[in-house]
């Protein structure tokens, strides 16, 4: 684990839930409604099932996103000049041309995030590099890492099931590695759980680091 904390401050309009600690050290979203209320574990609501298919739903909706960032240098410079220029409306309508409907965040980076209102389930994934300037070729290396994990988690129900498992069971280790093999990449170098999802850093050529965010809000 990195010994620094660096903070990561989303802004998504029409919730509250959006401040997460970075580089998985303590990843700690603060205020707002939604979290772990129950007992046993991560993710108190809904049951496993519910979470794992609702997982998948939004990982299919954000695997054209993702796939549009590591594709496009023109549409993530796109995106980061939104985050750069602190737009909300912009970068959501830009995020939204490859996930429509998306709630999206907005901080040291942003994210894609689908919400179920019955009961009020939020899953996403975001890319944030707290304290530091996003750029295109970050967030295009980061969701380079990503997209496969994304992918993965859209098609297979057994690999959802397997990484609902172990975030529930805060197994932060075997979470990890698990996320390598998907990746087929050794660049996530660190991972850690709260019970609002799962931060992953990402290291890229060069040493930059970045979180990948996996948004599980139940």
């Amino acid at each position: 684990m990195p010994s620094h904390r660096i903070h990561r401050n989303a802004v998504r309009r029409g919730t509250g839930r959006h401040n997460r600690d970075g580089y998985a050290v303590s990843i700690r979203r603060n205020g707002g409604t939604g979290g772990g209320s129950g007992s046993g574990g991560n993710g108190g609501n809904g049951g496993n099932g519910l979470l794992v298919r609702r997982f998948g739903i939004s990982a299919r909706r954000n695997v054209p996103l993702f796939r549009r960032i590591v594709a496009s240098r023109v549409y993530a410079a796109r995106i980061v000049r939104a985050i750069e220029a602190r737009n909300y409306e912009q970068l959501s309508r830009i995020i939204r041309e490859a996930a429509p409907g998306a709630s999206v965040g907005l901080g040291a980076g942003f994210d894609s995030n689908f919400d179920f209102s019955n009961p009020g389930q939020t899953y996403g994934f975001g890319i944030f590099r707290p304290g530091r300037t996003v750029t295109t070729a970050g967030i295009r290396g980061v969701a380079r890492v990503m997209l496969p994990v994304i992918r993965r988690l859209a098609a297979s129900l057994s690999f959802r099931r397997e990484v609902v498992r172990l975030f529930r069971a805060n197994n932060e280790a075997e979470l990890l590695r698990l996320l390598r093999r998907a990746a087929g990449t050794s660049r996530f170098v660190s991972l850690s759980i709260d019970q609002f999802g799962f931060a992953a850093v990402v290291r890229l050529p060069g040493g930059a680091r970045y979180n990948a965010i996996f948004s599980i809000m139940v």
